[in-house]
């Protein structure tokens, strides 16, 4: 792994912080966008890219986590937060989620480059050589 690509996984948010950071794009970015969602149909692309960079696709991927481990609870809480505010925003999230953990444990080695490396900040170069993967 290069040292770049190990300092995504080195430098991965804690839970904690991720909702911290999350609360804060939630009040500022989402909340004045949730009437405008939800009526027509706007797709939160800039909310959804700023939960992204905050981490907020990642605790559930063992690629991503510095322990390898996986916080389903983290996850959850997270999509949680997000749609007490803007149900469509949080369902977004899980479709999110449930996309990079398909593509993190493709069986494919081509699908995880290709997909999984060039969409997800949260799935860094690791995922190629993810224990959770049969190659």
């Amino acid at each position: 792994m290069s040292e770049s690509a190990a300092s995504l996984v080195d430098e991965a948010p804690q839970a904690s912080e991720v909702l911290s950071a999350m609360t804060e794009i939630v009040e500022r970015d989402l909340k004045p966008l949730t009437v405008q969602i939800d009526l027509e149909g706007l797709y939160p692309e800039s909310v959804m890219r700023k939960l992204g960079a905050a981490g907020a696709f990642s605790q559930h991927l063992p690629a991503a986590r510095p322990d390898g481990g996986q916080d389903m609870p983290a996850t959850i809480k997270a999509m949680s937060l997000v749609s007490q505010e803007c149900l469509s925003t949080g369902f977004a999230m899980w479709c999110q989620d449930t996309c990079a953990w398909y593509l993190q444990n493709a069986t494919n080695p081509t699908v995880r480059e290709q997909y999984c490396l060039r969409r997800f900040r949260s799935c860094p170069p690791r995922c190629l050589k993810s224990p959770h993967v049969s190659v």
